[in-house]
């Protein structure tokens, strides 16, 4: 789950960027390609145009006709749109493709509605049939679908989580980008963004970028950052009483750091058999995750000062830091604008 979250977080950081650079179609594809975002405007903006064909290649990405009732109905309600268009314009021809093509298959959900359909061929004026006697002309029949799918839209469970562009940073795939960059480059560390991922408790992204610059067992300085990272994580996973991660924890992340204090190692084995871990001498004025963080940041700021293998990559000079985000844009905007 956590690959696909990151997938996800990468694929909408693309449409954000695509966005900004104005490449339309691009991101259109992508949505349709990664089915993550339906864009409603973009497909109501295509029925009122009457693009019939680019709305329902949009619309198969989502879903498909025989998915659900609410599926079914919308597909319907474009094709049967496209079918009375094309009558009203007397042009019999392709209103008969349309129906033998597009709208015979939902013959099996209603034999009457089908002969309905097919009947109207018969008719010089659609107008005269009952159910369309109020019927204007293409643009006043294309918001009334509009209006009739938005509602369909909402209940389909195909499109659930899908109509709302999740809050993203700006410039987030800039950021994954240089963030990347710096880790396996091992040339630059962004003091922010490594303190931003502790505030927020995402240790494992903290380590990894860690890890482009330094190892655990590197020097003393690179083991602390790395033990008050790992002692953190352990202690929010005991104030949230979930032993079964906190003994994860511990025998996976922690118990390298045996070998340096047997002492320390046991103190924090002791921790799990205690139902409130301020109860500790050394803890009691724990007060929560984020006052911890905090802490835990505090202390690495020190260290990553004195840490030899960080030397020399705490400062970025701001001219060279704008020239490789333009280097970046530049080179992602040309990718995308052939891809157009």
């Amino acid at each position: 789950m956590a690959n696909n979250n990151s997938k996800e977080q990468v694929i909408f950081s693309v449409l954000q960027y695509l966005g900004d650079a104005g490449l339309k179609e691009t991101i259109h594809t992508i949505e349709r390609e990664s089915s993550l975002y339906f864009d409603k405007e973009y497909f109501e903006d295509m029925i009122l145009k009457g693009m019939w064909d680019e709305a329902e290649k949009y619309l198969t990405g989502f879903t498909k006709v025989e998915d659900n009732g609410h599926s079914t109905k919308i597909f319907f309600e474009l094709r049967k749109q496209k079918y009375l268009e094309a009558l009203d314009s007397n042009d019999r021809a392709k209103a008969s493709n349309i129906l033998m093509t597009d709208l015979i298959v939902f013959r099996s959900k209603s034999e009457a509605l089908f002969k309905d359909l097919t009947h109207l061929l018969t008719i010089e004026n659609i107008r005269d049939h009952p159910l369309l006697s109020t019927y204007q002309d293409a643009n006043w029949g294309r918001k009334n679908v509009i209006d009739e799918i938005k509602k369909i839209m909402e209940k389909n469970p195909m499109l659930d989580g899908k109509l709302k562009f999740p809050a993203i940073e700006s410039q987030r795939l800039m950021r994954l980008l240089s963030e990347r960059i710096e880790r396996e480059s091992g040339l630059y560390f962004d003091k922010e963004y490594f303190e931003d991922m502790i505030l927020k408790g995402m240790w494992d992204e903290a380590e990894k970028y860690l890890s482009g610059f330094t190892k655990v067992e590197d020097n003393s300085h690179s083991t602390k950052i790395f033990f008050e990272l790992r002692k953190q994580k352990y202690l929010e996973a005991l104030v949230s009483n979930d032993r079964a991660k906190a003994s994860n924890i511990l025998m996976t992340d922690l118990i390298i750091f045996r070998s340096k204090s047997e002492a320390l190692f046991k103190d924090l084995t002791h921790l799990l058999t205690i139902d409130n871990i301020r109860d500790h001498s050394l803890l009691s004025t724990y007060q929560d995750a984020n006052s911890g963080r905090k802490n835990v940041m505090d202390e690495i700021k020190k260290v990553i000062k004195k840490n030899p293998k960080l030397d020399g990559k705490l400062n970025f000079p701001a001219i060279e830091s704008q020239r490789l985000r333009r280097l970046l844009s530049e080179r992602f905007h040309t990718y995308f604008l052939n891809l157009s």
